[in-house]
Formats: structure tokens, C-alpha cells, sequence
């Protein structure tokens, strides 16, 4: 915390260094492409620079040039329009029944009551100021100006530097971070210059064409101007939430001080929300269709972070400041955090959000969190991914934190109803019947009722395929099992394990039906794959299991194998 406060306390004390760099940065972001363009094409480094930024200087000042004469029109114009502002506030007065112009003469009387002398005269003195001088007029004119100026001009010399020793600049922050995080820092520096620069390609792209198209419309329209309020448009769209809003206001009121009607007003209100809608709905998810990486809720509250610490600057330097950080968590550990306040990625897994679901109760959540990746990656996806890692979460917890023998009998029971609503996928290749008869299969748990939530998963897939299961219960002992397999006549028994735990009984009850049934083939599902696979496999081999799986679709793949005449290998290994 104290670390934050210490950066929060520079950003805001540091704005007058700190604001300059960042523009130079993302100019250089935007005409570094043109640059390495050029060089391409064997134009050297110094007058590739000098030819992109006298060309960017160019298009600025022509723009500025034409904005400016258009305001200083527009100044002019509109003490012309003196009867037409007139008779709206005669209609707006007429509207509201005068209601509005009470409201002004009211603000009128409560201005000119504390601008009024008081009854009483009281004596004052008069200090008469000398008349100020020509150059003195001249720099309090110019005052407010040279500042933008010497920043403007700082900016130029920043991004010419940038853009001249690009290479420099990136090899020294690499040696700041120093050869321990070269591999870290390359990846963090491409990310960050991919993502900003698609970023503000994209925007300049979008708001270019939101303005041109503003532009053309309003001259359609008939509404003096429309360059101007094109331009001020497609600039404003830069400012995130707000800019649009500014953008409106301007061409709106200045159609009903020039017009006779209300009729262009209304027309130029709605073309202008009809333009913004269809841009941010339509085009700029094509043209955004490469993510960010930051979610809406942190951009906007990005926005107002910055534009504490920066003001209107901040606020337009928001969101590729944001993305920065966000590049920045995500390569740099200590900065995870950020990754994950800032970043668009899911905070939890699925598994994890819907098991959390269930521990909350609340199951319709959670069925939509396990219908959404089954949707996306198939039912039997959903199985292995979201549903059994939650039950191993059920059986971690029932040890180790303290989770109610209730809480985790319902959290098994609620899977349970979660995985017989997916929809399965239509069964890839042949049904494993043969001439009418339908392979039987056995399935039993090793050590524990929520391993028959599994079970009925793997029942399910086999099922689809032709195969007969049967379930037992967790309660069923070795010599029951025995038992059903004599009487049953099973092509195939399923033992699934649900860790931790399972795998001694799991062995037992493989010795003994191996004992019994040497030819019997036995499956042993164990879904969780462990650190050392090869010594699960030899040590269920040695107990007598035939194949050992560690996804119940990959389970339900060899049992289908192993009773399907045709499929059978007498050699086939595990996976």
C-alpha cells in the first residue's frame, strides 16, 4: 500500500514531466510504422523521421488551420442570429408555460442582490492601477500560451529522439530491468507496443471515418459549418464516455440558434445518435476484433483514476495507460495483481466458479457456467473440465477445510443433475452393439459416494454408444462386486477413483477380480493425473487393471475399445 501511495504521489506531482513523455510515447507508437515503412524501402533513418514528422506537422497545421477559421466565421456569424435564438426562447417559453424564463429572471435577482451596493454608504477608497504598457498587454495576452507552446515543442523533441533511437531506448530499459528478465521484458514490450498500437490505429481509424461521416451529413443537412463540427467529432471521440456527449452538444445548439424551426435540430440530434450508434456497434467490433485486454469496468474506472491524477489529459490517456499496466501484470509477477483488476480475462476458472457456486447454494448459476463451456467445448469437455475437478474440490475441502459431510453431499447430488442436463455431442464412429446385442459394462466406485457423480458421467457417454452400464453404489463391497460380475455376465468392469485417496482400495478389489477373471478386462478411471503417471500405471498393472485413465471421455474411449470385438488389441498399452 505504501508502494501504491508512493507512485499515486508522483503521477500527480510529476505531471508536468510525466504528461509530455507519455504523448511522445504514443506518437512514436503511431509513426513509428510509417518510419520502419520507409527504411523498408531504403530511405535512411534521419530522413525517414524528418519526412513522417514534417508530414504529420503539416497535416496538424492544415487541420488547425481550417478549424481556426471556421471558429473565427463562426464568431462573427452568429450576432447575426440574434432573432432566431430570440424566438426559441419564445417557444421554450410558450412550452413550458414560462417556466424557464422564471428560473433565469430568479437567477438574474440572486446575482444582482450580492452584486448590489448595500443602503448604508460606507466609505471606500479608490486605488487607481497605472495603465499598463503595450509589452505588458502583450504578455499577459501571450502568457497562456507560451506554457502549451514549450510543452508542444518538448513533445517534437521527444518523439524525433524516439523515433531516431528507438533501438537505444529499448536496449536500455532492457538493461534496466537487467539479462535476468530479457526473456520477460521482450515478450512485455512487444505485447505492449502490439496492443497500444492496434489500439490507437483503430481508434484514429474510426474516429477519422466518425467525423468525415458527421461532416458529410451535416452538410447534407444543410448545417453551416459541418467541417468544424466533423473535426471537433472525431477529435472528441478520443476522450472516453464523455466526448461524444461534448461532441453533440455543439452542432445541436448551434442548429437551433441559426434555424427558424425545431425540425433540423431534431433532424441533426437523431443522424448524430444514429452514426454513433451504428459506429459503436457495428464497426468498431470489426475493427476492435483483436482484444485489448482490459475490461469495460476497468476502463472506466481507469478513466476517473486519471483524470484525478491528470485531469481532461488523464482522461484521454486513460485507456492506452491501462493497457500498459495490464501488459505489465501479465509479465511481470509481482505486478499479477494488476493482470487480474485491470485485465478482461475471467478472475476464476470454471471449475472453480462453479463449484463456488455450489458452496453458495447456488446451483442455477452454476448450471449455466457448465451449460456456457459445454456449449463451447462440448458436454464431455465440460466433464472433465468443470464438473470432476469440482468433486476432487469437494473432496479436498471435506479434509482439509472443514466442508460439512451435508454441504458435500448436495454439492455431488447437485453435479449429478448439473451433468445429466448436458446435451451430449452425437457419438463420434460405430455403435459397439453387434447383431443386437449390447455390450455390458460394470461400473463401481473405489472409495467414495462422489465418485459415482463420475461414474454416471462415463454411464452416459457409453451409453450413447450402444454400451449397457450399470452403477453400484460406493457402499457396495468387493465381495458384492464379485458377485454382480458372476451373475451379470460384464464384458468389462469400470473402477473409477476420485483423489485424494481410492488407490489402495482400487488395487484391492483389481487383485481379486483379477484372481477370479484373468480374461476380464479392467478399467481403472483415476481423474487426476498425477506428477509421476508411470508409476500410478505399473502399480495398477501389477494389481491387474488392463487400462488406466485419467479423463473420464479418455475412459470411456478404452472401455468402448476393450468390449467391441473388432476394436480389441490384445497388445494395447495406456495412454
Amino acid at each position: 500500500m505504501a508502494g501504491v501511495l508512493l507512485v499515486v504521489a508522483a503521477l500527480y506531482l510529476g505531471k508536468t514531466l510525466f504528461v509530455p513523455l507519455v504523448f511522445a510515447g504514443l506518437f512514436t507508437f503511431i509513426l513509428s510504422p510509417v518510419v520502419v515503412f520507409l527504411q523498408q524501402r531504403g530511405v535512411g533513418r534521419a530522413p525517414s523521421v524528418l519526412l513522417v514528422v514534417l508530414g504529420a506537422l503539416a497535416a496538424a497545421g492544415s487541420v488547425a488551420y481550417l478549424v481556426a477559421s471556421q471558429l473565427l466565421s463562426l464568431a462573427a456569424e452568429l450576432p447575426t442570429h440574434r432573432a432566431e435564438i430570440e424566438q426559441k426562447l419564445a417557444d421554450l417559453h410558450g412550452i413550458t408555460g414560462g417556466g424557464v424564463s422564471r428560473l433565469v429572471d430568479m437567477l438574474q435577482e440572486l446575482v444582482a442582490a450580492q452584486t448590489a451596493p448595500p443602503d448604508a454608504p460606507h466609505p471606500f477608497v479608490v486605488v487607481a492601477q497605472p495603465a499598463e504598457s503595450g509589452f505588458e498587454q502583450v504578455k499577459t495576452f501571450l502568457a497562456p500560451f507560451v506554457g502549451g507552446l514549450a510543452e508542444a515543442f518538448f513533445v517534437l523533441l521527444l518523439v524525433i529522439f524516439m523515433l531516431l533511437r528507438r533501438e537505444d531506448v529499448r536496449n536500455r530499459a532492457i538493461r534496466l530491468l537487467g539479462y535476468g528478465h530479457l526473456t520477460g521484458t521482450t515478450r512485455a514490450a512487444m505485447d505492449a507496443g502490439a496492443r497500444v498500437s492496434r489500439l490507437l490505429l483503430s481508434q484514429l481509424a474510426i474516429n477519422a471515418c466518425f467525423g468525415l461521416t458527421l461532416g458529410v451529413g451535416l452538410w447534407a443537412l444543410g448545417v453551416p459549418y459541418a467541417f468544424l463540427w466533423g473535426f471537433s467529432a472525431g477529435a472528441l471521440r478520443f476522450v472516453p464516455y464523455l466526448g461524444i456527449v461534448v461532441a453533440v452538444v455543439a452542432p445541436v445548439i448551434f442548429s437551433i440558434a441559426t434555424s427558424p424551426g425545431w425540425e433540423l435540430p431534431l433532424v441533426v440530434l437523431g443522424f448524430i445518435m444514429v452514426v454513433e450508434i451504428v459506429t459503436a456497434n457495428a464497426i468498431e467490433p470489426i475493427l476492435f476484433s483483436k482484444k485489448t485486454g482490459v475490461s469495460p469496468l476497468a476502463l472506466l474506472v481507469a478513466a476517473a483514476f486519471w483524470t484525478f491524477i491528470w485531469g481532461p489529459i488523464g482522461l484521454v490517456l486513460s485507456t492506452p495507460l491501462t493497457i500498459c499496466l495490464v501488459v505489465l501484470g501479465n509479465h511481470a509477477p509481482q505486478f499479477g495483481f494488476l493482470a487480474v483488476l485491470l485485465g478482461d480475462e475471467p478472475a476464476l476458472e470454471p471449475h472453480v466458479t462453479f463449484y463456488q457456486r455450489l458452496l453458495a447454494s447456488d446451483e442455477i448459476e452454476a448450471r449455466g457456467v457448465a451449460s456456457a463451456y459445454a456449449a463451447e467445448h462440448g458436454a464431455v469437455a465440460a466433464f472433465d473440465m468443470v464438473l470432476v475437478p469440482a468433486l476432487r474440490r469437494v473432496r479436498r475441502d471435506r479434509q482439509k477445510e472443514g466442508l460439512g459431510a451435508r454441504d458435500a453431499a448436495w454439492i455431488a447430488d447437485a453435479t449429478r443433475r448439473v451433468a445429466a442436463e448436458l446435451a451430449l455431442d452425437a457419438p463420434s464412429g460405430e455403435s459397439v452393439a453387434t447383431d443386437g446385442a449390447r455390450p455390458r459394462i460394470l461400473a463401481c466406485p473405489a472409495h467414495h459416494a462422489a465418485e459415482e457423480a463420475g461414474l454416471e458421467m462415463f454411464a452416459r457417454i457409453c451409453r450413447a454408444s450402444g454400451a449397457e452400464v450399470d452403477v453400484l453404489p460406493q457402499r457396495t463391497l468387493p465381495a458384492a462386486v464379485e458377485s454382480a460380475v458372476e451373475r451379470g455376465g460384464y464384458g468389462l468392469v469400470f473402477i473409477g477413483i476420485l483423489p485424494p485417496g481410492g488407490l489402495a482400495q482400487a488395487e484391492h478389489l483389481c487383485q481379486r477380480l483379477a484372481a477370479r477373471w484373468p480374461e476380464l478386462p479392467i478399467v481403472v478411471g483415476h481423474w487426476k493425473r498425477p506428477k509421476s503417471y508411470d508409476q500410478l500405471l505399473v502399480r495398477l498393472r501389477e494389481a491387474g487393471a488392463t487400462y488406466v485413465a485419467t479423463t473420464i471421455a479418455q475412459a470411456a474411449s478404452q472401455a468402448l475399445s476393450a468390449v467391441t470385438p473388432a476394436a480389441a488389441e490384445p497388445d494395447a498399452q495406456g495412454p
